[in-house]
């Protein structure tokens, strides 16, 4: 999807509908958690492209994102299961048993889901380490300029939460699992800034 990515954000820029929609859908269905990803992204994008007052061509995506989300997660893919759930929660279960717990001890416990992503949930744990070297690499690789524009920053966010607030160790850090969908942000990043003349 890091191609996908760069034509949402030449469509709204050219305001060119038939492509984001396109480039919208091909994100959207290649994997569940994308739709979470295109809540935060979608706006961002919108505000690097100077085009966020066209608030219902975002609006109305977001809200297409989240529906196809809660469909997705909590009805088709529990039938496609032979657990009959979405396990992929199970990764997230130190949260809570399912989506709504998962979500309201999100909301309840700000201060630690922020401690959560930068030490493990289970203390004391030698591995955290794993935490700090992935927010070194982050930053360092391009995530500091992105704080330039800080709405678009915001599209970083499911991306770090995912990581951070899983159970798996091998999710925490930059050796075992895929950090390409960093990449296209960071890239934007840069670019956002060459668009916006600042």
């Amino acid at each position: 999807f890091p191609s996908h990515d760069m034509s949402l954000f030449w469509s709204i820029l050219k305001e060119k509908r038939f492509v984001f929609w396109l480039s919208f859908l091909a994100i959207l269905i290649s994997k569940e958690n994308m739709a979470i990803w295109l809540l935060f992204l979608i706006p961002g994008l919108f505000a690097l492209a100077n085009k966020i007052r066209t608030w219902k061509w975002w609006v109305t995506a977001i809200s297409f994102a989240l529906i196809y989300f809660v469909v997705i997660t909590q009805l088709v893919m529990p039938q496609l299961s032979p657990a009959g759930r979405f396990e992929q929660l199970d990764r997230f279960s130190h949260l809570g048993k399912g989506l709504t717990e998962i979500v309201t001890y999100i909301l309840l416990h700000p201060l630690d889901m922020l401690k959560m992503m930068f030490f493990s949930h289970v203390q004391p744990d030698e591995m955290e380490n794993i935490k700090w070297e992935f927010w070194l690499v982050f930053l360092v690789s391009g995530a500091l300029f992105s704080l330039r524009y800080p709405i678009f920053f915001l599209a970083f966010l499911p991306l770090v939460f995912q990581k951070e607030w899983n159970k798996e160790v091998v999710f925490w850090g930059i050796n075992y699992h895929y950090q390409i969908e960093f990449v296209p942000l960071l890239s934007l990043g840069l670019r956002g800034d060459i668009v916006t003349g600042k």
